[in-house]
């Protein structure tokens, strides 16, 4: 008996491809959120206001001692919730950044002077004020006791006001999303990395001078700008 050749409908052959087509777009999608809880749970940070350790516009601390206790507790913490962390634990430190924020507002012109730099800015003041937090960092060596923890790894950096406090960033987003058609969904539940990765993809300069100038007009919102961020970043 002749067996007949097996034939597949174009509607068969729909049905299939559309199910396969749902089939990979589940895929991805699960990948993908995979992918964004990866890569926060790649870096555990602390944001320390800039009143806890500094008088404004200075990079010396205000009073050591509670600089000490402040700093000193911020590390433990972050040891601590590494270490408690069953994800997390078994996954190296790659660094240890300390990075300084300002405001928008120019450094006047006597402390300028007291610097003995006319040319002082906020760069220096972020960056100054990040060396400052490393170094007693390693004066009083607190990552002594702290496995996994070495000195190598603490990197000082200085952002000046051009990475405005992530609370300010999404009110940006929210109020310029009604008149400049800027689409960001669920706002709430981006992380800082997350926000300025779509900033830097999305933002002509013109949109990121007004998100700057934005995010500090008021001096409450310039307050939350000045900060110091300490970060574990942990290897993948």
């Amino acid at each position: 008996m002749k067996k007949e050749p097996h034939f597949v409908s174009l509607y068969d052959l729909s049905f299939t491809l559309i199910f396969v087509f749902l089939f990979m777009s589940v895929i991805f999608i699960s990948s993908l959120k995979e992918a964004k809880e990866k890569e926060k749970k790649s870096i555990l940070q602390i944001i320390i206001a800039e009143k806890e350790l500094f008088n404004e516009g200075e990079y010396v601390f205000k009073d050591e001692s509670i600089a000490f206790y402040v700093i000193k507790t911020s590390i433990d913490s972050l040891y601590d919730l590494w270490k408690s962390d069953t994800l997390l634990k078994n996954k190296k430190i790659k660094n240890i950044t300390v990075t300084g924020h300002t405001d928008n507002l120019d450094i006047g012109m006597k402390l300028k002077i007291k610097y003995h730099n006319l040319n002082y800015s906020n760069w220096n003041l972020s960056l100054d004020r990040a060396n400052q937090v490393i170094n007693l960092i390693i004066e009083n060596k607190m990552l002594e006791g702290k496995e996994g923890l070495e000195y190598g790894m603490l990197l000082p950096s200085g952002k000046s006001f051009y990475m405005p406090a992530t609370e300010n960033i999404k009110k940006y987003l929210i109020d310029a999303s009604k008149i400049n058609n800027i689409k960001v969904k669920d706002i709430d539940s981006l992380s800082s990395d997350e926000i300025w990765k779509y900033i830097e993809a999305k933002f002509t300069d013109k949109m990121k001078e007004d998100l700057i100038y934005y995010c500090n007009r008021t001096p409450e919102l310039r307050e939350k700008n000045r900060r110091i961020e300490i970060r574990l970043e942990l290897w993948d």
